[in-house]
């Protein structure tokens, strides 16, 4: 019996020295009936040359297996060249310097075959020190095994990482039918995850199955100057409105959590760089958010 195809859109930009693991950890997966779709965003080493050392090792697994270039942009529209082509019946889009674990994706697969009550399922994750390889500890969220996940993803109260994730793409595609998210510079993970959470129920596998690689360089963890901060906290607010609006979110309840989730951001923000008067601003905000909740 053929199995369900699962659809992998990994992102790639200048990963020469991580990729590789990364292909392996795909060539040494378990479950047979894969689509790997790589989108390269401009990548100015050797990401192309290793990709394509790798091709023959794919179809010698009988692995559908697609490289598509950019202009470099950003991970946003890369994933969208990707989305724009996938045929699984499931989706997954772990980034290009991580690994899964050989069962990975066929413990995840067979969790949605048996449970059609859940939308997309998660599992448990792990670190990886760069330096020495050693694996660390890692989901210290007591409550991942919650069902409803769309407040604790968007108060950053449980992780986010994409390769822990894999939905259903029919779900995802009646959220996304033109098979496109915003192409914003940040928050590509709240794009493909937060509309799911407010749609559908989250599984869970109690299992790290998915093995993030900690990078000083990385996108997410490089160090940025204030106006850097500020932009991305703009975008990030800029981002929940256009997910509220995909959504056709109108409750109150979810518009105070939105007001507040922002507000605390920026918070943060103001007392890194004692900024007095963007304190009292968002305190304020914070304030009315909170009042509003008290009121009901």
């Amino acid at each position: 019996m053929i199995r369900p195809l699962v659809s992998i859109i990994t992102p790639c930009y200048n990963v020469q020295e991580y990729v590789e693991n990364y292909l392996l950890s795909i060539l040494n997966q378990t479950y047979p009936n894969l689509e790997l779709i790589l989108v390269d965003d401009g990548s100015t080493d050797k990401t192309a040359e290793t990709i394509a050392s790798f091709r023959e090792k794919f179809a010698a697994r009988s692995v559908a297996f697609k490289y598509l270039y950019q202009a470099h942009t950003n991970q946003a529209e890369a994933l969208n060249k990707g989305l724009n082509v996938f045929k699984g019946d499931y989706l997954i889009w772990p980034d290009s310097d991580d690994v899964l674990e050989p069962l990975s994706i066929e413990k995840r697969v067979d969790f949605l075959e048996k449970h059609s009550e859940f939308g997309f399922v998660r599992s448990n994750y792990y670190l990886i020190d760069l330096k020495t390889g050693k694996r660390s500890s890692g989901c210290d969220d007591e409550e991942r095994a919650k069902a409803n996940l769309f407040f604790d993803l968007m108060h950053g109260k449980t992780y986010i990482y994409c390769g822990c994730y894999m939905v259903s793409s029919a779900r995802f595609l009646n959220i996304y039918p033109s098979r496109r998210i915003e192409p914003a510079e940040v928050g590509q993970n709240f794009q493909m995850l937060l509309p799911m959470a407010y749609r559908n129920k989250c599984g869970y596998i109690d299992e790290k199955l998915y093995g993030v690689t900690v990078r000083s360089d990385s996108h997410e963890r490089r160090n940025r100057t204030k106006d850097e901060e500020r932009k991305r906290l703009d975008g990030f607010e800029d981002l929940l409105l256009k997910i509220y609006a995909i959504c056709g979110i109108k409750s109150r309840k979810y518009i105070r959590e939105r007001n507040a989730r922002n507000a605390n951001a920026k918070l943060i923000y103001a007392l890194k760089y004692h900024d007095v008067r963007e304190f009292i601003l968002q305190s304020a905000r914070l304030a009315a958010a909170r009042r509003f909740h008290f009121s009901q």
